[in-house]
């Protein structure tokens, strides 16, 4: 079963919003207002498909903004799900019954506008994202029992710290997403070097791959670059003439020499389709607006192309530096950190906070509120007992909220309950991270055996 990823747009004023249908080759516009879906074949016009039917969706939960996307999954014939951009929402299109529906239970939060996401072994997973002036590099999975996103660990030595859509792509024969690690500030630059990562989806596991010196790259007019995936390649978007193109694998940045000139460019819309790389070139008349379709076959597209560079270098460090002595400085300044931190632990105070308690209280009235019902459920299951976060939202009572509000608590009560135990009993990490035992790649809780021995003696004392 083969299972796409497109990405297109959505207007919340018009209420539709259109998507490349690879399974069908056909553009599809979901005139939500009118309850409308038409097709449109690549060379052909718009025609009404068929009227459907809206299930739990309500206009006005979808924000106004002239350019939100959205990103399509077919799933076997009969489904196809849909994500918009800057929210948590997830609709479901069924062919069969002609419904859209929501399926999501999350809120607006505008905080993963342009993430990369796939659908893989029945789950749909979000990648990086930016909102709220910032970029973020989590991974989450959308819970189809939960109707929420939750959190998935990824593992590796040096992990990107910002990840955006535009600047990456997903392959899905080989399990692989390559991303260019945008600058602080996200903004489309020319200039300085940023770093680029693998991260292999069957392991969840960041590979860093290199740097690339986008100097090296600016001579070849490239004043605003985007990264889209076509089938075993990056092609680098924003050069106004001929194509340019990256085999990450064989690290081999390479210039389109073929004749068709019109293949590749800022007006031609560029899709991969079961093997084939197609080129949609918009062509106008004085009456109307035509598009010719032009194909080659994947595995010649090398042919027409020729290397002209690596794509990304080896680095020093794992951020890039192409000067050896600030290397060696950096080298010395982390050595020189080390051995502060190094030394500042064994000189550590044993400072503690002073609360002054009346006679009928005890420490373990200053335990964080929820903790005394997460430690008797630990009592209850056993002390081996590994906490899913999903229950540790149940047990603060703060599951039926949205997903980040749920993460904010969940982290607020482990800092609190971690510090708890530090300062009154000298216990670190009272409650750990830990993987869990039916998928490696999911992160669970514990509680230290420590902390439920010292509240065996707190119950024993009162009974």
């Amino acid at each position: 079963m083969c299972i796409f990823l497109y990405t297109h747009f959505l207007s919340a004023e018009n209420s539709y919003f259109e998507w490349l249908n690879k399974d069908l080759r056909v553009y599809e516009k979901f005139d939500i207002q009118n309850h409308e879906v038409w097709q449109k074949a690549f060379t052909k016009e718009y025609q009404l498909h068929a009227k459907i039917n809206l299930v739990n969706i309500d206009l006005r939960d979808i924000p106004y903004n002239q350019e939100l996307h959205v990103n399509g999954f077919n799933v076997g014939r009969k489904y196809t799900y849909f994500t918009i951009h800057g929210t948590g929402y997830v609709l479901l299109y069924n062919r069969d019954l002609q419904t859209l529906t929501r399926i999501d239970r999350t809120f607006y939060r505008g905080y993963n506008f342009f993430p990369i996401q796939f659908f893989k072994n029945g789950k749909l997973f979000s990648l990086g994202g930016t909102g709220f002036w910032n970029v973020s590099s989590v991974l989450t999975y959308f819970d189809f029992n939960r109707k929420e996103w939750e959190i998935i660990e990824t593992n590796g030595n040096i992990k990107p710290e910002r990840i955006h859509g535009l600047l990456g792509g997903y392959n899905e024969r080989q399990g692989k997403i390559y991303i260019l690690e945008p600058s602080e500030e996200y903004a489309k630059v020319t200039s300085g070097i940023l770093r680029f990562f693998e991260l292999d989806v069957n392991t969840f596991t960041w590979t860093f791959k290199g740097t690339v010196d986008l100097q090296k790259l600016a001579k070849y007019n490239l004043p605003n670059m985007e990264i889209s995936w076509l089938g075993s390649f990056l092609l680098l978007r924003g050069r106004p003439e001929n194509g340019m193109i990256v085999d990450p694998e064989t690290n081999e940045l390479m210039i389109y020499n073929g004749l068709n000139k019109l293949f590749w460019g800022t007006e031609q819309k560029n899709f991969y389709i079961n093997n084939y790389v197609y080129s949609l070139n918009p062509q106008f008349s004085t009456s109307s607006k035509l598009e010719i379709l032009d194909s080659i076959p994947l595995s010649q597209i090398k042919n027409y192309f020729v290397k002209i560079d690596t794509f990304y270098d080896e680095p020093l460090l794992p951020w890039d530096t192409k000067d050896i002595s600030l290397g060696f400085l950096s080298v010395i300044m982390l050595s020189s950190s080390f051995y502060i931190f190094k030394l500042r632990r064994k000189q550590k105070p044993t400072y503690k906070r002073q609360v002054i308690l009346s006679p009928e209280q005890s420490v373990w009235d200053l335990l964080p509120l929820s903790g005394k019902a997460i430690l008797d459920f630990v009592l209850e299951h056993g002390c081996d007992y590994m906490f899913t976060t999903e229950e540790i939202s149940v047990i603060l009572g703060c599951d039926k909220k949205a997903f980040d509000t749920q993460r904010q608590y969940r982290s607020k009560f482990i800092s609190n309950f971690n510090a708890f135990f530090e300062e009154q009993f000298q216990i670190p990490d009272a409650i750990y991270r830990i993987s869990s035992e039916e998928d490696k790649r999911f992160v669970c809780y514990q509680i230290s055996e420590a902390v439920i021995t010292e509240y065996r003696k707190f119950i024993n004392s009162i009974n």
